[in-house]
């Protein structure tokens, strides 16, 4: 009986759909062994969470990661708005949040400081390159 068990474990192991499952659970294993709990849902599932976020921060956020930002910076009209501050700077990590970034997202239809190119708009923002 023992040696079915392992022949059938082991022929169930070789199929394709199980073994491409094996590494994230193997990571989970790992990471709830450490007792590493936190964060471990961003590892396992990465940006999962965006699809809480609301339009205007979910339209910024996806923009951000298809331009590969590493920062960027956000109007005072938005930035103005606390709600989707937070929104924004949690949605969006690793990608940083930095007023100096050349990297911009304006509201749409907000007009755009001098030095800047409008890169791509959206429904609800606008991204541009300053400098």
């Amino acid at each position: 009986m023992a040696c079915q068990a392992i022949l059938l474990g082991g022929l169930l192991f070789l199929h394709p759909a199980i073994r491409r499952g094996v590494p994230r659970l193997v990571t989970a294993i790992a990471l709830v062994a450490r007792g590493d709990v936190s964060g471990s849902a961003e590892r396992l599932s990465p940006h999962a969470g965006e699809v809480a976020l609301t339009p205007l921060p979910r339209e910024l956020v996806t923009i951000a990661r298809e331009q590969r930002l590493q920062a960027f910076a956000l109007s005072a009209r938005l930035a103005g708005d606390a709600g989707l501050l937070q929104r924004v700077t949690e949605g969006a990590w690793p990608i940083q949040l930095s007023a100096g970034s050349p990297d911009l997202f304006v509201a749409r239809g907000e007009v755009l400081p001098p030095p800047c190119v409008l890169r791509q708009t959206g429904e609800f923002v606008a991204y541009a390159r300053c400098g």
